[in-house]
């Protein structure tokens, strides 16, 4: 039974061992609670120099992407578009959306092109400063993706990157994390409203960590795909944990049963004999009395 439990396992690690490893360079590291270095310097679609501290003054929606990405930065900047459409705040009044390219090639033209195609998406009425488009120079683009702790990787002439919304407080600080390229309206308005009274809240439902746990994010396809040879080694370490609990509480119970039974028997053996000696003493005292006399 043992040799068959520790088959059990090693296969279970080949499977964990094999499963392709994502790279350690991208995902995010959150910080949640910490606060944006607010003298960082950008430049906006306009091409105006703009202090982050200054631009961030209200409840804020934080993008990291490049404009000309070919994958995950469309959808993502999609899915906020739609989100903002259906939200039942105002964007301007109670919060605002600012992306900012981590591309230090890409510039103010592209940004600008970039806005008016989103703002023509968005079937509402928006203000120029209702969503932000920064580009920047590499070293305040690596200040904030280090504070928002967004790690990601050059592949060729593009980038490996996580997809993520980082809520931002009216004085910088980081309140929660949205993962994903679709966000429900609701979800997005609580994040706002935590921000705006300076909580932070958690990043995601325990169902969503499960998602993300079971699909890993592909380069090549850029997109998320299901791994399952990291599910199939996760089941299998469950059952080995659930099956070696079976066996230990079996062979528990199994023992001490035994010790039970063991100590029954004994107890019943030595009933007889003692009765036997209770016998055997009390017909010897009764041989050891003198003889009573008569008359």
């Amino acid at each position: 039974m043992r040799n068959r439990l520790v088959q059990i396992f090693i296969i279970a690690l080949m499977f964990l061992s094999h499963q392709p490893p994502a790279s350690a360079e991208v995902g995010v590291d959150e910080h949640l609670g910490e606060t944006l270095p607010l003298d960082l310097t950008f430049t906006d679609e306009d091409g105006k120099e703009v202090r982050l501290g200054d631009a961030i003054d209200r409840p804020t929606l934080l993008l990291l992407v490049y404009f000309r990405c070919p994958g995950l930065c469309g959808p993502l900047m999609g899915g906020v578009a739609d989100m903002v459409e259906v939200m039942d705040i105002e964007p301007g009044e109670s919060y605002q959306v600012i992306a900012i390219s981590f591309d230090p090639t890409e510039g103010p033209d592209l940004a600008k092109r970039k806005k008016a195609n989103y703002y023509k998406r968005i079937n509402r009425e928006l203000d120029p400063g209702d969503w932000r488009f920064f580009t920047g120079d590499q070293e305040n683009i690596d200040a904030i993706v280090q504070a928002v702790g967004f790690q990601y990787e050059p592949q060729g002439k593009d980038f490996n990157h996580p997809a993520v919304l980082t809520v931002v407080s009216a004085k910088g600080k980081i309140s929660r994390y949205l993962y994903g390229v679709e966000f429900l309206a609701f979800d997005t308005k609580m994040a706002i409203m935590e921000a705006e009274e300076g909580r932070t809240g958690p990043s995601i439902s325990p169902a969503r960590r499960l998602l993300l746990y079971c699909f890993s994010y592909d380069p090549e396809g850029r997109t998320y795909v299901f791994n399952i040879l990291k599910v199939i080694a996760t089941v299998s370490l469950l059952v080995l944990v659930l099956f070696g609990l079976f066996l230990g509480l079996t062979t528990r119970r199994y023992r001490r049963d035994r010790a039970e039974r063991l100590a029954l028997e004994q107890s019943r053996e030595k009933s007889p004999q003692t009765s036997q000696e209770a016998n055997q003493e009390g017909a010897n005292d009764a041989d050891s009395e003198p003889p009573s006399k008569e008359g």
